[in-house]
This record gives structure tokens, C-alpha cells and sequence, in this order.
């Protein structure tokens, strides 16, 4: 005759989460609550959260773009769609590095003509 035994299971939480479900975190030894649910360690708990909610709400310093040049923004693009692949940047800050390239563009556009309008006038003017 062959018996099935039934895979031991965990202790878990007492408490009821969010949606008013049986929590499922792990409880030590001898305890009925897990960390976030353990009515002795509610002022823990509280600092805990606020410590995770500071940490996350601190943006991370953006490296300098240089985009003076077309390849410096091919590079700028390039360099920040990888940055938003890996999960450094958030697809916002992508948005926005391209956004700021496409009006740059002009702008370079526009200084680059003006030069060369200026120097023109001045060849110009040398053989008036």
C-alpha cells in the first residue's frame, strides 16, 4: 500500500493584508505575526516604512549631456535608451532626452547658418 505524505508547510502571518486576505509572509519561530504584522513592533515597522519611502523618492543624479553635435546626441539617445533598459532611468527621463535632442536640433540648425551667413557677409564686404 503506498501513502502520500503532504509537503510540510510554513507557520505564516495571522494578519490579513491589503485586500483583506490571510497574509502569506514567514513567521519565526514561536511568533504568530510576520515583521509588518507584529502588534509589539508597530513603531519598527512605521520607521521602516518611512525610511524605504525616503530612499525611493530620492532621484538619482543624471550624468551631463553634451549635445552639441548630432553624433554627441546620437550618443545621448543611445546612452539613455540603454540606461532605461537596464532600469537605471525611468522611461520618463528617455522621453525626455529625446524630446530635448529634437529641440536642440533647430537651435544648432539655426547657430550653424547664422555663422555661415556671417561669414559670408564678411567675404562680402572684404571684396567691396
Amino acid at each position: 500500500m503506498h501513502t502520500t505524505t503532504s509537503p510540510v508547510s510554513k507557520p505564516t502571518c495571522q494578519g490579513l493584508n491589503k485586500h483583506a486576505e490571510p497574509c502569506r509572509g514567514g513567521v519565526a519561530a514561536g511568533k504568530q505575526w510576520c515583521f509588518a504584522h507584529d502588534p509589539e513592533r508597530l513603531v519598527d515597522v512605521a520607521a521602516a516604512r518611512a525610511k524605504g519611502g525616503a530612499n525611493r523618492s530620492k532621484p538619482k543624479p543624471a550624468p551631463p549631456i553634451d549635445l552639441r553635435t548630432p553624433e554627441l546626441q546620437r550618443l545621448a539617445i543611445q546612452q539613455t535608451i540603454d540606461r532605461v533598459r537596464r532600469g537605471d532611468e525611468s522611461l520618463n527621463i528617455g522621453r525626455f532626452v529625446v524630446y530635448a535632442v529634437r529641440l536642440t536640433r533647430p537651435i544648432l540648425e539655426l547657430e550653424d547658418l547664422a555663422e555661415r551667413i556671417a561669414a559670408l557677409e564678411e567675404r562680402q564686404g572684404a571684396k567691396a
